[in-house]
């Protein structure tokens, strides 16, 4: 059976230039415990969007394995809205809390998930038949009760 780790990026400081956004202090220690979280998990592939923040969020997990971080252009986060937003924060939280909503010109939270269930069609998970999905990472912070 192959298991595809979803781990959505830690907490990042909120920039209009979505490639270059780092890590905040927060997303840096949250880094370490979701590392933590998967140290005993068989990893054969580390996978990030291009996006900084979140390679710097598996980094960790793919040097303690010495495993490259292979980026994957349709990891990408959805696009929260075309216009600018008022409040980014409260934005951000209304699609977290109404996953089938989407702003003007934005994807749900629904057909985010829809879009990166296709791309996470691993070959083994065809030819063995079976493929297990966990979701590491919430809003807030890590789900520790999935491992």
């Amino acid at each position: 059976m192959t298991e595809i780790y979803f781990v959505r990026h830690a907490h990042a400081y909120y920039s209009e230039d979505e490639y270059h956004r780092p890590l905040s202090a927060q997303g840096q220690r949250d880094t370490e415990r979701v590392t933590n979280l998967l140290k005993h998990q068989r990893i054969d592939a580390v996978y990030a969007s291009p996006y900084r923040r979140a390679i710097q969020t598996v980094e960790g997990i793919a040097q303690a394995r010495h495993l490259p971080v292979q980026t994957v252009d349709g990891l990408k986060e959805r696009q929260l809205s075309t216009g600018k937003l008022e409040d980014f924060h409260a934005a951000v939280l209304r699609v977290w809390h109404e996953p089938s909503f989407a702003w003007a010109g934005g994807e749900s939270n629904q057909q985010a998930t829809a879009r990166y269930s296709k791309i996470a069609q691993h070959p083994s998970c065809s030819s063995r038949g079976f493929c297990r999905y966990r979701y590491t990472w919430q809003y807030h912070g890590i789900d520790d009760a999935l491992f």
